[in-house]
């Protein structure tokens, strides 16, 4: 019989999974993720992420005034860093004796648990798309009401789509910089016991005392993911004008728009309204917006408000295929697909030849150095399998892309 060993089991992750199956993992419920362009030659330490902002200052009717007044344009370039994400499974070694002689078998038998490192990491991924970069992935609508409870829920009900249950969290009282809470008077981890995905509750393992309890406002984080996610599209159009902070390496207060996005308030408007008013905004920009990213609920809202007038699409982006809306406006028809991970209180209407998700390599991918995709556990008789990503969304014409604010 032939001897099972991580050369041969290496092989048939190989063949199982081909890039068309890790594509269709990671995409296949992710439209924004897989719509992006994707670039997969970030070496070295940053990538720069070249723009204009301003035209030569030298044109006037006058020729000594453009004479006088010439001088070059304003150029900025983003220095993008890599963001990392892992996601690791272990096998155990009688499992892998057991099936010696038939490694697809054992594989068929395993897929479940590498596909979910694949899908865990998609999900990941394209909650940070349409984030800031700080981890966030929800905040909790009040203090529980007992100093006993387990018991918190979400103030957006929608986030529940980045929690997993057996998976551990942290709850802090800022997005950056705030102060960890604790449990019964220590600071620990909190590892969710349950979720109510109707009612927007999560149950966790830890009660909370009445010091440094968890607050209404409060964020919660995946631990280890503070500060540490990709810079998504909250964090290139935020939701307010962006101050003279640096954002890889720019101070984009000094032309907020061009350099930090359009922000359009939706308030008091139909959903329709709201996407033809921000692309007539875009075009005075000189943006050519092409797509627009809605949470669930409000894109149903907006399918429900066109009545007899939607028209529906079928998009494919690489091998998989999106259903969408389109909607006419004065720069020309957007093109709208809901995703599960775009929060509620915000829209993206886009340019789509203006962002990049730039990687080293794929993104996600199987991670293995020395070649091999499984390797020896120090300390258990197990083999791991690793997979990840390590990249950056970048962006080059901010000023071409908005942020609509319901």
């Amino acid at each position: 019989m032939a001897k099972l060993d991580l050369t041969s089991f290496d092989a048939s992750l190989q063949t199982i999974y081909d890039e068309s199956k890790i594509n269709r993992l990671s995409y296949e419920n992710h439209v924004a993720l897989a719509w992006l362009a994707k670039r997969e030659d970030f070496t070295g330490d940053e990538l720069k992420m070249f723009l204009i902002y301003g035209n030569p200052s030298g044109r006037s009717a006058s020729f000594s005034v453009a004479q006088a007044n010439k001088g070059p344009g304003k150029y900025k370039a983003f220095t993008l860093t890599r963001a990392r994400d892992y996601g690791l499974v272990s096998i155990d070694n009688e499992t892998i004796e057991a099936s010696q002689g038939n490694a697809a078998a054992f594989l068929d038998a395993k897929t479940a648990e590498i596909d979910g490192i694949f899908s865990g990491l998609s999900n990941s991924l394209s909650g940070a798309i349409f984030r800031d970069g700080t981890g966030y992935i929800g905040q909790i609508f009040a203090e529980p009401a007992e100093t006993t409870s387990t018991v918190v829920t979400l103030k957006n009900v929608n986030d529940v789509v980045h929690f997993n249950v057996g998976s551990v969290y942290t709850a802090y009282s800022a997005k950056t910089g705030g102060t960890q809470r604790n449990t019964n008077g220590t600071i620990t981890d909190l590892t969710l016991a349950a979720i109510d995905r109707d009612a927007g509750t999560l149950t966790f393992s830890n009660a909370y005392n009445s010091s440094g309890t968890l607050a209404a406002n409060d964020y919660l984080f995946a631990k280890g993911d503070e500060d540490a996610k990709v810079s998504g599209f909250e964090a290139w159009l935020p939701s307010s004008a962006p101050g003279a902070t640096l954002f890889f390496g720019v101070d984009r207060s000094i032309d907020p728009v061009r350099l930090g996005g359009v922000r359009f308030s939706a308030t008091g408007l139909s959903k329709e309204e709201a996407l033809i008013k921000c692309a007539s905004r875009l075009h005075r920009e000189g943006a050519n917006p092409d797509t627009c990213f809605m949470g669930t609920g409000e894109y149903t809202n907006l399918e429900l408000e066109l009545g007899s007038r939607v028209q529906r699409i079928e998009q494919k982006m690489g091998n998989i295929g999106f259903n969408g809306l389109q909607v006419s406006t004065p720069k020309g028809v957007i093109k709208v697909f809901s995703d599960a991970s775009c929060p509620s209180t915000n829209a993206y209407m886009l340019q789509k030849d203006t962002w990049k998700l730039c990687g080293l390599g794929k993104m996600p991918k199987f991670l293995g150095g020395d070649g091999l995709k499984m390797l020896r556990e120090t300390d258990a008789d197990a083999v791991e399998i690793r997979a990840g990503y390590r990249g950056q969304l970048g962006c080059n014409a901010p000023g071409f892309n908005a942020n609509i604010i319901w």
